[in-house]
């Protein structure tokens, strides 16, 4: 049965919680389904890591009343949108534009499965699986899309409405490494997204950077025109084709790095795709820390010695260094032992000051004495 092998795919915790709404949804004769990325993961046979149900045949009136015996939050009451536990929750609802941003929308109250499924942005998004039938109900060619591995909007009117699906655009190509359909692409470019956070463009941008499949998420970046949008700067196919060429070549075998997601921007700056200042101010949302990380970085010649990566290692241990994602750089790092830790010269800086030299002189003096020093010592 669908609904048996769905509920057993959901992570062990969340598939509890959902057999626990099953039992408690039916005595008031609601029907419960689960709706979005869930649904069509589980076609994707994709790991499932949440799960947004949708719950029919019931008023908003005994839906509150039965949230609040829940204990269930209100995330989004606005939105009829709820969270117990691991789960959101929320009625069939239509939403309509009625102000800048991403939540200035009127909602309503759906009257059919149909009607709310087409609120959502993408075919392959607006799969509604009934849990306790087991029933698939797909009403824009979803499974379809699925198959031909494609992003397909549902409604043009409505999906314009909301600016924030231009950038889910993007992320979904990365993540699912779908294409988007052609016929979408002029829409899509019309679509302007300034009337989006900082916020929320940074986090899209940050998902679609963890992307799987990174390189159909930032030609997507340049279908939509979302690079000269975000990042003011066109995304030439001369520099697309580099950046290629470059994420083949630093492609990590393994990201343990906590802020290993910024190698893809690092080597958008390093084709000089655009100044790294300019990186940073469109993405302005970054925590602190991480545009810090970002800022230090360096770039690499074109013929990469053992002297450059000592001398780098002055900075900081070559592992905070995005470039040694490359396995050879990361294992020449280790012979020079300069992985974990840095380089440290013969000249210190207490023999400098009584040698007579102080502040900046005292760091200059120590700076062309070690790169001096491992000219001589390495090539």
């Amino acid at each position: 049965m669908r609904s048996e092998a769905f509920l057993s795919s959901l992570p062990p915790p969340i598939e509890s919680q959902a057999r626990e709404l099953l039992e408690f949804f039916k005595p008031h004769g609601a029907k419960v389904y689960a709706v979005g990325g869930s649904v069509r993961d589980f076609h994707l046979r994709r790991p499932l890591k949440d799960l947004d149900l949708e719950i029919h045949q019931i008023t908003p009136t005994l839906f509150e009343s039965l949230m609040e015996r829940l204990g269930a939050k209100g995330v989004g009451k606005s939105f009829f949108v709820y969270k117990w536990q691991e789960i959101d929750l929320s009625l069939p609802r239509l939403e309509t534009k009625t102000a800048l941003g991403h939540r200035g929308f009127e909602v309503k109250l759906a009257s059919s499965p149909k009607e709310a499924a087409k609120r959502r942005d993408f075919t392959i998004n607006a799969l509604m699986l009934e849990l306790e039938s087991g029933e698939l109900f797909d009403f824009f060619g979803g499974m379809d899309d699925l198959k031909r591995r494609r992003l397909h909007i549902i409604s043009p009117q409505t999906f314009q409405e909301d600016s924030l699906r231009v950038l889910r655009a993007a992320r979904f190509a990365s993540e699912l490494g779908f294409r988007i359909a052609p016929e979408d692409i002029p829409l899509m470019r019309s679509i302007e997204v300034d009337d989006l956070s900082k916020e929320r463009i940074y986090h899209e941008t940050k998902r679609l950077l963890e992307g799987a499949h990174l390189p159909r998420g930032v030609q997507a970046l340049q279908l939509l025109a979302l690079d000269q949008k975000i990042f003011h700067h066109p995304l030439t196919p001369a520099l697309f084709h580099q950046f290629l060429k470059l994420q083949r070549r630093f492609r990590p075998r393994t990201l343990t790095h906590e802020y290993a997601f910024l190698l893809p921007l690092y080597l958008l700056w390093i084709i000089r795709f655009a100044p790294l200042a300019h990186l940073l101010e469109s993405l302005s949302a970054m925590p602190k820390k991480e545009q810090r990380f970002l800022q230090k970085q360096r770039r690499f010649p074109k013929i990469i010695r053992d002297s450059f990566l000592v001398r780098l290692s002055l900075l900081y241990p070559l592992k905070e260094w995005l470039a040694l994602h490359d396995p050879t750089l990361l294992q020449r790092a280790k012979n020079l032992g300069i992985f974990d830790q840095s380089f440290i010269p013969s000249t210190t800086p207490s023999k400098l000051l009584k040698e007579g030299y102080q502040g900046k002189s005292l760091g200059k003096e120590w700076q062309r004495r070690a790169k001096e020093e491992i000219l001589t010592l390495f090539n």
